[in-house]
């Protein structure tokens, strides 16, 4: 049996879409890490 195009598509999504929510995920993650980063450094120089 040999798969489609459309087929192959519809195989692989699960795997591209976890791919891009793991990759999403991780952004936002360094974002937030980021952001918590300055917010602990204004707050030690006594900024806040």
């Amino acid at each position: 049996m040999t798969m489609t195009h459309c087929s192959f598509l519809q195989a692989e999504w699960p795997t591209v879409h976890e791919a891009t929510a793991k990759a999403e995920a991780i952004a936002k993650l360094a974002e937030l890490d980021a952001l918590f980063a300055a917010l602990q450094h204004r707050a030690f120089r006594g900024e806040l």
